[in-house]
């Protein structure tokens, strides 16, 4: 209505304050990510167009080691612009990506190990592997990405990478679609934190029937299964890190 269109408008006026209005537009995003995804939508765009203005440009850039590994470990490129790039034997550990553009990047043999890419645009991007190795994606975090069209074909410890709760639910979509049963309900569980994201699963699933129907396909389970063993699952992780920090206090 009037209200929803006034309100994208005011969002997409705050492009103007460039790097200063960027906190303030990720916080709108988040706060009506479940009850407007509209609003979210204008959010994301007013932020992407904020990073792309501001972003340091290695467009169509080969970062590529050769016959040895390139060295970017820890090093820091937040805000950058990598579209169309390419990492090749390319030692990425930690690594940050936060709120950068990488559109249509490949990262070929790339260890990507604790590497962040929150909040970064990575429509299009290609996470390869070459006959010296897989791209390693332990630790690896997605969250807040955007991950459309986004293409998982040779990695190592993905089901070891962190996501959003509620991107992880598009079974159906990139790049969830084509990722192992097994290994895409490992990943929800393992970012499932505490009881209160089990109970945001439920809510989200229980709006959305394509979603839910999707999703229960993916899964191979009836609903009520599939929540319950979302529950024993997190349950067992906990259980797990208590007997753990017992055994280290009990040494200590």
């Amino acid at each position: 209505g009037e209200d929803l269109s006034t309100l994208k408008l005011l969002i997409s006026s705050l492009e103007i304050y460039g790097d200063l209005a960027l906190n303030f537009l990720i916080n709108i995003r988040d706060i009506y990510k479940d009850e407007n995804p509209a609003l979210t939508k204008c959010a994301d765009e007013a932020i992407f167009s904020i990073l792309q203005a501001s972003q340091a440009e290695f467009t169509d850039y080969a970062f590529d080691g050769g016959s040895d590994v390139l060295n970017l470990r820890t090093r820091q490129f937040n805000g950058y612009n990598f579209s169309g790039s390419t990492f090749r034997n390319v030692n990425l550990f930690k690594a940050g990506f936060r709120s950068s553009t990488l559109k249509y990047v490949k990262f070929e043999n790339a260890d990507l190990a604790g590497a962040d890419f929150r909040n970064a645009n990575l429509s299009g991007a290609v996470f390869d592997g070459n006959t010296d190795g897989k791209t390693d994606l332990r630790n690896t975090d997605f969250s807040h990405a955007y991950l459309k069209k986004v293409n998982f074909n040779q990695c190592e410890n993905l089901r070891y990478a962190k996501f959003s709760i509620l991107a992880l639910l598009n079974a159906d979509q990139d790049p969830f679609k084509g990722i192992e049963k097994e290994i895409y309900l490992e990943l929800l569980v393992r970012n499932i934190s505490d009881k209160k994201d089990i109970e945001k699963i439920e809510k989200n699933l229980e709006e959305d029937e394509d979603k839910l129907r999707a999703l229960l396909t993916k899964v191979e389970m009836k609903y009520d299964h599939f929540i319950k063993y979302l529950q024993d699952k997190h349950d067992q992780r906990t259980a797990s890190v208590q007997n753990d920090d017992s055994r280290v206090d009990a040494d200590a």
